[in-house]
Order: structure tokens, then sequence, then C-alpha cells
């Protein structure tokens, strides 16, 4: 963001043109940004991308000569603006855009959908966040796109800042809840993602998760003991040498688990 004046540079891609006057016209309305272009293909955005320097993209996904995926690949290691994705279907790839695009506007948007997606840019500008990493983003869609049953099915995927990370779900140990926030040990890293605790749960609990606590998810292929607690209660001692302990709420459950490993 041009930091003297405050003003958000932002250049408007898509292969029709009454796309790209709706956007131009939204973006018009708002204090603060400037639209530095317009481009209607892909090879058009490469090269405006490449000699106007925006800040943020908002990109259509499906274009002649070069795709916004294939566009921003090619940036991979040059300057690369935050990128707003625009679509009118693709599904599939709905959750990968969510994942790893700064944000993504399902055609047709309202105004209200548009300025969340504005204000997000406005701020991962601001705060200096790195922008789309179009290798990870390749990798994600492909993989949404490969025909798995599941395609989390062997990878716990999620956005640690602006960053998109593929975590083998057998190297993680364990899963702590820190406010609206969840810490995924995974090795030696510990890795606070923007998650709740319930839904991490939901993709684990298949590959041998345990939840002993309303803020601890354990992995039980890295237990190494459990020992009695108190009043019926826990103490688990991970691979690492963690120690956590079960809460009354589960009781039940972690005595089960007590009865079935001895």
């Amino acid at each position: 963001m041009n930091a003297s004046a405050g003003v958000l540079k932002v250049l408007v891609v898509d292969d029709e043109p009454h796309a790209r006057q709706r956007v131009r016209a939204l973006l018009e309305d708002e204090p603060g940004v400037e639209v530095v272009g317009e481009a209607g293909d892909g090879l058009e955005a490469l090269d405006k991308i490449r000699t106007l320097k925006p800040d943020c993209v908002f990109l259509d996904i499906q274009m002649p000569e070069l795709s916004g995926l294939q566009l921003v690949e090619r940036l991979s290691g040059e300057h690369t603006p935050h990128v707003v994705f625009t679509t009118a279907y693709d599904e599939y790839a709905i959750e990968a855009f969510d994942l790893a695009a700064l944000d993504y506007l399902l055609k047709p948007f309202d105004r209200e959908r548009f300025r969340k997606a504005l204000e997000r840019a406005r701020t991962a500008v601001r705060e200096g966040g790195r922008a789309l990493d179009a290798t990870q983003l390749k990798e994600l869609i492909e993989q949404v796109r490969s025909g798995k049953t599941d395609w989390r099915e062997k990878r716990l995927v999620v956005k640690v800042g602006t960053k998109v990370r593929f975590l083998n779900v057998d190297e993680i140990e364990f899963v702590l809840a820190e406010g609206d926030y969840v810490a995924v040990q995974a090795g030696k890293e510990s890795l606070l993602v923007r998650e709740r605790m319930r839904d991490v749960e939901g993709r684990l609990e298949k590959h041998g998760f345990f939840r002993i606590h309303r803020s601890a998810l354990i992995n039980l292929s890295w237990l190494r003991e459990m020992r009695p607690f108190r009043h019926g209660d826990y103490e688990f001692v991970m691979a690492s040498g963690k120690v956590l302990q079960s809460s009354p709420t589960y009781r039940e459950q972690v005595q089960a688990l007590a009865q079935a490993r001895s």
C-alpha cells in the first residue's frame, strides 16, 4: 500500500467487460482505493501486474490465454499482490480458494460481501502479510480435483497466518485449544491455527485421535503411558515427554480407553 497516501492500488482482471465494470464501480465507491488498471485476459494481467505493481488484484479464475491460477503461478518469485479470486462456478475449488487465497467472491456477489473481501485486502496489505503462495494453491486445488474420496484423508490442511500448511496427520502428536485458536504440535513445531477444537477433532478422530479434555486432543499412536491421576482421571505421557491430564467431562471415555489398553 502507498504508505504516504494510504491508498490501496487495485487491478481488476476479468474477461467479461461488464464484470470488470461492476468491480470497478464498487471499488470507486470506496475511500482510499485507486483502480490502477484493468485486464481482459491472463497474459494482459501478467504484464500489468509486473508494470503497475498493484497491492491487490480482483482476479477471475476462468479466462482465455492464461487462467487466474496459471497467472499466479507465473508470478511465483516476482512481485505477487494479494489476490481476491472471483468465480461463477467450480464448487470443488471454492474450499481451496478459501484456504489459500486472501479471499474469493462467488458470482453474483453483493456489495456487503465485496466490502468484506476488500477489507481483508486492506488489512493484509497494511499489516504486511505475505501474499498468496501459488505453489501451495496449485497443490491444494489439484488435491481437491484429484477424484479421491476424501482429499484430506492423509493430511490436515490448515491456514497459519497467510500461509497454507499441509500436515501429515501421523506427525501430529497432540492439539491444544488456546482461546480462539488451536496449537497443533507436529514434530518440533507448534503451529497456532485459527480453528475451533471441535472442527479439528471432527477431521482427525478417524485417524486415531482421542479427546481427553475440552482443550486437549491426542494422537494415540504417540501415547506412551496412561497413569491414574486423581478421582478417576488420568495423566497421558506423550512420546515427546509432554504430560497432559484428562478432565471429568471425558472421564467415562478415558476410563474405557484405559481398560482397553490394559
